[in-house]
């Protein structure tokens, strides 16, 4: 699921508490390495990521043991939002198909976006809530568009996608 908005600037704070030895520079991530030459120590700038990935919130799933992660990069003033699950920040084989939807990964970045994801999640506090993948009768609730609720309806298929669709309010 991807949202995309457009921007005039980045929210105040978007890049806040990047993790050592990474840094944003210019909207995009890079990882700072520090080498001695003789008696000075050096500063090398190197790119990991076109685009500086952070992680939003961390959604968990009410009726089945499953984390996703909502993350969001700056892809040329629009802020891009998509909704992953967690093997998508912590492997190669889920991480990579999110290029085609304008993810800064590829063959040669994908082990250090992954320590940068990795780091991110154990150095910050990142907020939290709760989602479902469907309507109706879910543990001991109801879960309808209209009713208020302190959860994200995401539908994963197409057709619980068109019935969230139709109860939208015109």
């Amino acid at each position: 699921m991807q949202k995309v908005n457009s921007l005039t600037e980045l929210p105040k704070n978007f890049y806040k508490n990047i993790p050592l030895p990474y840094r944003v520079i210019g909207n995009a991530l890079y990882r700072v390495e520090k080498k001695l030459k003789g008696n000075q120590a050096e500063e090398y700038k190197i790119l990991v990521a076109r685009h500086a990935p952070i992680i939003k919130r961390e959604l968990y799933n009410v009726e089945q043991p499953q984390v996703y992660y909502e993350i969001a990069w700056n892809d040329r003033g629009r802020l891009v939002v998509e909704i992953v699950g967690a093997g998508a920040l912590a492997t190669k084989r889920e991480m990579i198909p999110l290029a085609e939807k304008g993810f800064p990964c590829n063959d040669n970045n994908y082990r250090q976006l992954i320590d940068y994801f990795d780091k991110v999640l154990a150095l910050n506090q990142i907020d939290r809530g709760f989602m479902v993948e469907r309507l109706g009768h879910i543990k001991n609730g109801f879960v309808h568009p209209q009713l208020p609720r302190n959860y994200e309806i995401l539908p994963t298929d197409q057709g619980e996608k068109q019935l969230l669709e139709a109860f939208q309010v015109s």
